[in-house]
């Protein structure tokens, strides 16, 4: 469904790599040891669960679950928001920026896009 991964912490890429792959089921990212993408954030800029991918009708879209905040593509959301993601989106939590890449005909992706 969507490979997400971490291209920037603090404005540098990340010293290992922080990826997962969110399957059709959908999936989180947060600060919680119970997301997909799990993002340390000791200065709390992150929420617990952050944001969540799912699908409906058959559109990948993300969903704002925290009350930090959340830009898709430079587009501000509030929790309960949700937008469809494009492949290559980028996502702000925080001190981290994301990309979702989407994988082809809702399989997942494996590997970096």
């Amino acid at each position: 469904m969507v490979f997400v991964e971490v291209i920037s912490v603090n404005g540098r890429a990340p010293d290992s790599p922080m990826e997962a792959t969110i399957d059709a089921a959908g999936g989180t990212v947060g600060r919680a040891t119970v997301n997909a993408l799990v993002l340390a954030d000791p200065g709390r800029t992150v929420s617990r669960i952050h944001a969540q991918f799912l699908r409906r009708h058959g559109v990948v879209k993300v969903l704002c679950r925290g009350t930090n905040d959340l830009l898709v593509d430079g587009r501000p959301l509030e929790m309960g928001d949700e937008v469809p993601v494009t492949d290559g989106a980028r996502l702000e939590m925080g001190v981290y920026v994301i990309r979702a890449t989407l994988g082809a005909g809702g399989a997942p992706v494996r590997g970096r896009a």
